[in-house]
């Protein structure tokens, strides 16, 4: 089932379990395969195995961080700095009037970042028109839920409610709607305009190009859930009390409530094991940090959720990191990877909107061309240059280098200090710290010793006079 709960763990009876309760985490995905089922009596093609194939793919956002990770920013390199303002005259009315009090948007430009995120997310996205009665253009372009629609049996339009899971009650009986055409003599009425990205796969409604990597996000939220639970529920155990004679029940509660105290942390997080008598042996208790293999599992998890939304190299261009969530880039790897994301993956899905707004727009008289303001980059500095907007390099002061820590700070400070009591003498004390501090350029050194006056360093275990 596609909305089946994932979050549970499925707990295996043993025949002769070797720990009394010992509980087993084993992964559990739903069955994720895309049906399209057209039913005795139904008009319209039900997607999924309970017509929720939408919305299983909507839930996949909030169980996978690093797929939310792709999306959102996917999203936000495709929605870019919104669709440049016409200025043609019809073309700019074309952009502000088509709107009714019922949209969800004011322009065209803000319809756009619905139907952006929609084609990210879903692959495809859906637009209402509602053609005037001369059919000589549009009294309202609006937006439409992909998870409203389903795609008639026939192909001739789409069938839409409200709430799908109570499509039998009146207030969400399915209404057909015809599919978007500009042929003279079908003009007329509400039509639904369905935009989609290129895709491989033929299906009654597109898939995600991710679509391939779904298990890897099913499994990168049952990790997460596991992970949860371990550190909630309980690590291996941890430390262990050694008694050469077992204590009273007052000793044991009082040994209990002062650990509590003392190593609090998450819930039931650190286990202790007590023992009792003399000569005894326990086998070496394993560690408490995360297992190789489940490291090397999110790992291989997070690259194939990066490769499925084809995300250059290793996700750096949205900040994510692999397994242990290290990374590290360089100015120029930036540069090539946001390049080469943008004509791969964010121009082909611009394209398919810009391409829908010319259709709308044409069957109107108006030839314009609609361009998506491409996403700026923030500048990132690294190792002395900053890329700017325009994509060039700017030299200008390290500041990541130069900045310091507290550790650091305080390590300045003992050498100032001890310039200042006469214990290094200033000569010694710029190269020191020069060698300690090579993002400190001569100026600031030199500033921070200038207050100092000069004192001749105390000797160290003077020779006794003779007097």
């Amino acid at each position: 089932m596609l909305s089946q709960n994932i979050s549970n763990p499925i707990i295996p009876k043993a025949k002769n379990p070797i720990i009394e309760g010992q509980q087993f985490f084993t992964f559990s995905t739903p069955n994720t395969e895309a049906t399209f089922i057209q039913k005795k009596g139904k008009q319209w093609i039900e997607t999924g195995e309970n017509n929720d194939l939408y919305e299983f793919i909507e839930s996949l956002l909030d169980i996978s961080p690093t797929h939310a990770a792709c999306i959102a920013g996917t999203v936000q390199w495709a929605v870019g700095e919104s669709i440049e303002i016409p200025t043609d005259p019809k073309a700019l009315e074309f952009f502000t009037n088509h709107q009714t009090s019922r949209a969800s948007a004011k322009n065209l430009g803000e319809l756009a970042k619905s139907l952006l995120r929609d084609l990210v997310v879903f692959s495809s996205c859906f637009i209402s028109v509602v053609w005037r009665k001369d059919g000589r253009g549009y009294t309202e372009i609006s937006y439409v839920d992909p998870k409203s629609v389903r795609p008639d049996v026939d192909g001739d339009g789409f069938w839409i409610s409200t709430d799908w899971s109570k499509w039998k009650k009146e207030d969400h009986t399915p209404v057909f709607f015809a599919r978007f055409s500009d042929e003279d003599g079908q003009r007329k009425g509400t039509q639904i305009l369905e935009v989609r990205i290129p895709n491989p796969r033929k299906t009654p409604i597109s898939l995600p190009l991710y679509w391939s990597v779904k298990d890897h996000i099913l499994l990168d939220g049952e990790l997460l859930t596991m992970n949860r639970s371990r550190v909630q529920n309980g690590f291996h155990s941890n430390l262990v009390f050694r008694w050469p004679e077992a204590p009273s029940l007052e000793e044991q509660t009082a040994n209990y409530e002062a650990r509590k105290k003392f190593y609090a942390g998450a819930s039931n997080s650190s286990k202790a094991m007590d023992v009792f008598g003399q000569g005894i042996e326990i086998d070496q208790i394993e560690s408490t940090v995360m297992p190789a293999d489940v490291m090397l599992l999110q790992s291989t998890i997070d690259r194939k959720i990066s490769i499925g939304h084809r995300v250059p190299n290793d996700g750096q261009l949205f900040g994510i990191g692999l397994g242990d969530g290290g990374m590290t880039f360089s100015v120029d790897s930036m540069k090539e990877e946001a390049s080469l994301f943008q004509s791969t993956v964010v121009s082909p899905i611009q394209f398919a909107l810009t391409d829908a707004y010319t259709t709308l727009a044409l069957a109107c008289g108006i030839d314009h061309e609609w361009i998506i303001l491409p996403f700026q980059l923030t500048p990132i500095q690294e190792d002395g240059e900053v890329l700017s907007e325009d994509g060039t390099i700017a030299p200008t002061e390290n500041v990541q280098a130069s900045a310091m820590n507290g550790a650091q700070v305080e390590s300045l400070i003992s050498i100032i200090t001890q310039i200042g009591s006469g214990v290094i003498s200033k000569t010694t004390g710029k190269p020191l710290i020069q060698a300690a501090f090579p993002a400190l350029g001569d100026p600031a050194i030199d500033a921070m010793l200038a207050g100092i006056p000069d004192v001749a360093p105390a000797p160290i275990n003077p020779i006794p006079s003779n007097e």
